[in-house]
């Protein structure tokens, strides 16, 4: 099976979920992800397709409680492309990206826009309300490519396949009761105003080299 629209092909070794918009497999209110699993997430609504990416605005999609997910204190990757239309929304709740976390008082993690703090950064909250953001701000507007990594107590934010940002911190990323959301963080309810194209995550930190894999693989169908 190709996983790519592009030369090389993406990083396959360690990948549990794989949500691409291009796939075929989905329509109009499901997504259906790409890795070993298969799973089909439900969207809220259904979104703006184009061939190569879904765009949102008060929408979202529902993978459901998927346990390998659950990091706790193991090592991982998330990979991401997206193009914002803007870094609030209407409600004015923070924005959420990817995540599987049910509120500050739970474990688990959930990639965000912050509206208070951090407010131009990507931020990743690791377990109750523990935030580390990124250095460079998202760009409202075009396309760009962002990985989180986790190699034993170190995370790290990349930026389209370059180092962001580190930092050093013992958490249990588990919240077994919290579904997966995209588009959606489900401690606030922000939903994400934009396009999402390429949802990847493994189960371990991608090597600087992988991560540029990754970028390159997909670049093109961005024209970057």
């Amino acid at each position: 099976m190709t996983l790519s629209h592009g030369s090389p092909a993406i990083v396959i070794t360690g990948l549990q979920f794989f949500a691409d918009a291009a796939n075929t497999g989905s329509s109009a209110t499901t997504w259906v992800e790409r890795g070993p699993y298969a799973y089909s997430g439900t969207w809220t609504v259904a979104p703006t397709y184009s061939p190569l990416w879904v765009t949102t605005t008060t929408n979202y999609v529902q993978f459901g409680v998927l346990p390998q997910f659950d990091f706790g204190t193991s090592d991982f990757s998330i990979n991401f492309w997206i193009n914002p239309t803007q870094w609030v929304n209407g409600t004015n709740n923070s924005v959420g990206v990817i995540g599987k976390k049910t509120s500050d008082a739970t474990n688990g993690w959930q990639i965000y826009h912050n509206t208070i703090i951090n407010t131009t950064k990507m931020v990743v909250r690791l377990t109750l309300s523990n935030d580390f953001p990124s250095v460079t701000n998202v760009l409202v507007g075009g396309w760009q490519m962002w990985t989180l990594t986790r190699s034993g107590t170190t995370f790290s934010w990349w930026y389209n396949s370059v180092l962001d940002s580190s930092t050093t911190a013992s958490y249990n990323l588990a919240d077994n009761t919290a579904g997966m959301n995209i588009c959606y963080a489900q401690t606030w309810g922000g939903t994400y105003p934009g396009s999402i194209s390429v949802v990847q995550i493994y189960n371990y930190a991608l090597a600087a080299g992988q991560i540029s894999q990754n970028f390159n693989a997909h670049r093109g169908r961005f024209g970057i």
